[in-house]
């Protein structure tokens, strides 16, 4: 092209999807999978977010599965105004045992633990609409 001509100039964008992080707007979007364990007694974990900070997910109750949980500030930056971020959710399924359980799973103090912790709690909540 010549100097001084009008000149035409094409930028090509290409994008690929990520395989954890889903966008939507400036919110993103994450499934995770959980322990039954973990469902039933409560967890905290980390997922790393895209520019590398740690997101902690605390959870003291009983998470279903579908569950899902928004953390404001962790989604991606607003396009007109870097300062202002979306939110981020986060899905999580519940990994069932595939098949029975074995002896050794049944005797398991984690799990029996895990199941008291759960009666204890439904139990409470039953007093709790009796009561009111």
């Amino acid at each position: 092209m010549q100097r001084g001509k009008n000149q035409m100039k094409l930028l090509i964008n290409t994008c690929c999807r990520h395989p954890l992080f889903e966008r939507r707007g400036d919110d993103l979007y994450t499934n995770v999978t959980i322990a039954l364990i973990d469902s039933l007694t409560g967890f905290t974990m980390q997922i790393e977010h895209l520019d590398g900070h740690k997101v902690v997910i605390e959870r003291s109750k009983v998470t279903w599965p579908g569950a899902r949980i928004a953390k404001k500030n962790e989604g991606m930056p607003n396009y007109e105004n870097n300062n202002a971020r979306g939110t981020l959710f986060i899905t999580f399924d519940v990994n069932f045992p595939k098949g029975e359980l074995t002896v050794e799973d049944k005797a398991g103090e984690r799990l029996e633990s895990s199941v008291r912790f759960f009666f204890t709690l439904y139990a409470a909540m039953l007093s709790v609409v009796f009561v009111s």
